[in-house]
């Protein structure tokens, strides 16, 4: 009865669009990532998909942490290793309009802090990926990937 309510609220619903309107894009893109992120970590669980998550382009590691986070929790998810890709350099070559590889350098060493304080949970892998992907060592140590 109160969702039936709430749902005809038209004022809530105003409201509601006028706060998103407000907020600046790149956090509701975030939002909307972690919140993507949960849900995609709660049917891996709720299904037990087996395999590793794996970020390609992890930028600052904010959504590495976010992972981190929620998977620290819980039992099934806990045992899964949350790998971080990047250059840490932007891009290879400049080919898109808006994103521009000086906007997305990072700093290395401050991601890094990441993978000492998983307790071995995160592994950071530096270079663009035509280079690391094609690590022998790295396809034997990835087995299954699950995101």
């Amino acid at each position: 009865m109160l969702l039936k309510l709430i749902s005809r609220m038209t004022l809530l619903h105003s409201l509601a669009s006028i706060f998103v309107n407000i907020i600046p894009f790149f956090a509701l893109h975030n939002f909307s990532k972690y919140y993507a992120l949960r849900k995609s970590l709660q049917i891996i669980k709720m299904d037990k998909i087996e395999g590793d998550y794996c970020e390609f382009g992890c930028f600052t590691g904010a959504s590495l942490n976010h992972v981190l986070r929620l998977t620290s929790k819980d039992t099934f998810l806990k045992e899964k290793i949350i790998y971080g890709f990047d250059s840490f350099k932007g891009f290879p070559k400049e080919i898109h309009s808006e994103f521009k590889s000086e906007v997305f350098t990072a700093d290395y060493e401050k991601v890094l802090k990441l993978e000492k304080k998983s307790e071995g949970r995160c592994k950071i892998k530096k270079g663009f990926f035509s280079d690391v992907l094609i690590n022998e060592d790295l396809k034997k140590e990835i087995k299954n990937i699950s995101l």
